[in-house]
């Protein structure tokens, strides 16, 4: 358990560390257990990105947007 959220956070706090920043899509697609990385704690510039205005409307226009083909369930 220790390496999963030692990994993670390495792979996380790369991303928020760049200079040029980073985006809610990248850490979604280069961590899938971000939202138990969140649950932690273990990050707190992870929850601090999080937690901006912009990064939460994103989230929450992924969250209820129609997908384009309502036949694909991915």
């Amino acid at each position: 358990m220790w390496s999963f959220y030692n990994r993670g956070n390495v792979k996380i706090n790369q991303l928020l560390n760049q200079e040029e920043g980073c985006t809610i899509e990248e850490l979604l697609l280069e961590e899938e257990k971000l939202v138990v990385l969140c649950r932690g704690g273990s990050i707190p510039k992870l929850i601090e990105f999080i937690c901006q205005r912009s990064t939460l409307q994103k989230l929450i226009q992924y969250s209820v947007q129609q997908p384009l083909n309502p036949n694909n369930h991915d």
